[in-house]
């Protein structure tokens, strides 16, 4: 009788090589005899990084990707950013309404002052030819 291997061992050898494996090695042909798939010592070392223990991983660390926030975080941060756009957008509408509006007060003050020239030139003609 053949020796039946269980589907825990079976999946323990698959998670080994792909364990073993780099992102390019799925097309070299020589992968096996480089990383040791064979039994065989692999002339290639590959290094694993260390995870983290149950203490650091409690403990307040760098979060490195939106993966490791709350979505309670995320969707707070979203509002945060979309509240950000809002106002920059409310700024530069503002901004523009008020440009708008000191150039009319210029044209309407060009507009007094265009006026109150023309009056003065009429009353000053007016007494001239009165006091002549």
């Amino acid at each position: 009788m053949a020796k039946k291997d269980t589907r825990v061992i079976i999946y323990s050898d698959l998670r080994n090589k792909i364990d073993k494996m780099d992102t390019l090695s799925f097309d070299d042909p020589d992968r096996n005899k480089k990383y040791g798939l064979n039994g065989e010592k692999p002339f290639l070392a590959v290094h694993h990084e260390e995870s983290m223990s149950d203490e650091e991983i409690k403990s307040n660390h760098i979060k490195k990707n939106t993966l490791s926030i709350s979505i309670d975080e995320l969707i707070k941060q979203n509002d945060d950013y979309t509240m950000a756009l809002e106002k920059k957008e409310l700024n530069k509408k503002y901004r523009s309404i008020k440009k708008k509006q000191s150039k009319q007060k210029s044209k309407k003050l060009a507009l007094y002052i265009g006026i109150s020239a023309v009056v003065v030139a009429i009353i000053a003609v007016v007494l001239i030819v009165v006091l002549m």
